[in-house]
C-alpha cells in the first residue's frame, strides 16, 4: 500500500501544496471515488491497493490485484497548463507514465494507441480518463486513473508487468513522479512528436472496432491526439475515441 507520508515528502514544492492524498485498502474503481471525492486545493489524488471493479476503456474491466499502483488524479480543467481536448490528456497521461516508468525500473516503455503501456512486449500499464459535467456539457472535474502492474506472478501471462513477484522495490517513488510530471505538464499539441516516437501502432496495420470492425494501416497521430488510418480503398479516417488491435506483419 501506498505510504502517504514518503509519497507527500517526495512531491515536488508547489504540487505538494495543490494536491490532496487520499489512500484506501480496497475500493471498487479510484475513478469513481474520485468524481464524487471532496477535497480542498487544486486537486487530489486517490490510491487504493487493489480495486474491486476498476475500469478499463469500452466498459471492460480492468483486474487490479494486490500488488498493483492504482491512482486517480482529479482536478478542474484549468489546473492543467493549455487542457483543452479529451484526447490529449489521455495521450499526454499515456506519455508521461511511459517515461516514468522508465525512470522507475529502468525497461523501454511503448505505447499502444490511446493509452496503453507496453513493456518487454506485454501491456504494463493503462490510462483512463473521464469527465463530470455539470448540466449544459461542460466538464466540472476530469479525472485520470493510471494503473500499473508493478509485480505479477510468472504464472500470468497475458499481461506483463515491471518486477517478478516479490522483488518489486516499494513505489511511492513512481507515483510521486507521474503526480510531478503530470502537474509540471504542457497537454497543449506540442508534447505529440514524443508520443508519436514511443508508439509502435503508427506504421502497423490495424483492426479497427468499429461496427462492423475494418482493416486499416495506421498512418499518423493528429495534433488533438487523433488516429489517422488508412483504409484499403485508399479512403483516409480520423478515429477520435475507440480500440484498435495492431496486426504486426499482416497487410489488409
Amino acid at each position: 500500500m501506498i505510504n502517504k507520508q514518503k509519497l507527500t515528502e517526495l512531491l515536488l514544492p508547489g504540487v505538494r501544496e495543490r494536491v490532496g492524498v487520499f489512500v484506501y485498502g480496497s475500493i471498487g474503481s479510484t475513478n469513481d471515488a474520485a468524481k464524487s471525492l471532496e477535497f480542498n486545493g487544486d486537486a487530489a489524488v486517490v490510491f487504493a491497493e487493489e480495486q474491486t471493479a476498476g475500469k478499463g476503456r469500452l466498459g471492460r474491466v480492468f483486474n487490479s490485484p494486490r500488488g498493483g499502483l492504482y491512482m486517480s488524479i482529479v482536478c478542474p480543467p484549468a489546473a492543467l497548463k493549455n487542457y483543452s481536448a479529451p484526447g490529449l490528456l489521455t495521450c499526454g497521461a499515456g506519455l508521461i507514465t511511459a517515461e516514468c516508468i522508465e525512470r522507475f525500473c529502468g525497461k523501454a516503455a511503448s505505447l499502444k494507441w490511446v493509452n496503453d503501456v507496453y513493456t518487454d512486449g506485454k501491456k504494463t500499464a493503462g490510462v483512463l480518463c473521464e469527465s463530470v459535467s455539470d448540466s449544459g456539457g461542460a466538464p466540472l472535474r476530469v479525472v485520470t486513473g493510471i494503473g500499473v502492474n508493478i509485480s505479477r506472478s510468472e504464472q500470468n501471462s497475458d499481461f506483463g508487468a515491471l518486477f517478478c513477484a516479490g522483488h518489486a522495490p516499494p513505489f511511492e517513488p513512481l507515483a510521486a513522479d507521474i503526480i510531478n510530471r503530470f502537474f509540471g505538464f504542457d497537454f497543449g499539441s506540442d508534447f505529440i512528436p514524443q508520443y508519436k516516437k514511443r508508439c509502435f501502432t503508427l506504421g502497423n496495420y490495424v483492426t479497427v472496432q468499429d461496427n462492423p470492425p475494418y482493416a486499416a494501416y495506421a498512418l499518423d497521430i493528429a495534433p488533438d491526439g487523433a488516429l489517422t488510418v488508412k483504409r484499403a480503398d485508399e479512403t483516409v479516417s480520423k478515429i477520435e475515441y475507440g480500440e484498435v488491435s495492431v496486426r504486426v506483419g499482416r497487410r489488409i
